[in-house]
């Protein structure tokens, strides 16, 4: 496992390489869905930061706080809007626009959020290599990201 992880943090996607080579399942999405994203895993209380302590403690060591995925919090868009409000007065500085999964009319919502609020433009992929996600394909999108220097 340590192998596989490298320096990074031991995570779901580790064990579901470990599964794939061991021949409990055929492939990553195959443990994910037999064993480490079921209802039960879903259940499993566990310890979350609030959002505003994440931002305080990001922006405490010198980081940049942005949200990342913001469809996956699963709201609709005036909630989502009243949270961007919330984040941005707590130190959020920036909103993942572009990912691979979002359909155009998420993008440009997301967009206009972070017009709205002065927020900066991130986009991502969720890409952790070809063995750990092989059905996320790499997108390029040209962004400004010199924000992230000062």
């Amino acid at each position: 496992m340590e192998e596989l992880a490298g320096n990074a943090v031991i995570a779901r996607p580790h064990f579901a390489q470990v599964m794939v080579r061991h021949g409990y399942v055929s492939t990553n999405r195959e443990a994910f869905d037999q064993y480490l994203d079921t209802d039960e895993y879903q259940k499993i209380e566990r310890f979350k930061a609030s959002a505003r302590d994440c931002i305080a403690a990001i922006r405490a060591d010198g980081g940049r706080a942005a949200l990342a995925h913001p469809y996956q919090l699963g709201l609709d868009d005036e909630r989502l809007e009243a949270l961007i409000r919330q984040l941005k007065d707590s130190g959020l500085e920036a909103i993942e626009c572009f990912y691979p999964r979002h359909t155009p009319e998420q993008t440009a919502f997301y967009l206009e959020l972070a017009r709205r609020y002065d927020l900066h433009v991130t986009g991502g992929s969720d890409f952790h290599g070809e063995r750990v996600k092989p059905d996320i394909t790499l997108k390029r999108w040209e962004l400004n990201l010199t924000w992230l220097l000062n």
